[in-house]
């Protein structure tokens, strides 16, 4: 069975390693909501960093194990719903636009 690549893995224990000593160097919990501040708090705060790294490497991890480990192809998925009048929820403004998808007729969001 193939491996994920070395330099792969290498890069991943270096960033891990750096993620693990700012945790023990904080008590990293995520900030307390205040719907004042919490668009600075998404792109300041260490919580959201960390959730960064760790996010991007289970998806270059999944990447890279099921695209070169498995050899499976990677295809997007849409959202689709039954709904056009708020298609991602209350106060949504995005659209619904109307597809066939095999025999259903539903709608892809925006």
């Amino acid at each position: 069975m193939k491996k994920l690549p070395k330099s792969f893995l290498n890069t991943v224990n270096a960033d891990v390693t750096s993620l693990s000593k700012k945790i023990k160097s904080k008590n990293l919990l995520p900030p307390d909501y205040n719907c004042k501040t919490y668009y600075r708090d998404l792109t300041e705060h260490d919580y959201f960093d960390a959730l960064v790294v760790i996010r991007h490497y289970v998806k270059t991890a999944s990447d890279i194990y099921f695209g070169e480990v498995v050899g499976a192809k990677n295809t997007d998925l849409f959202m689709m719903t039954p709904s056009v009048s708020s298609p991602m929820g209350p106060g949504s403004d995005s659209e619904a636009v109307p597809i066939k998808f095999g025999k259903l007729d539903t709608f892809l969001v925006d």
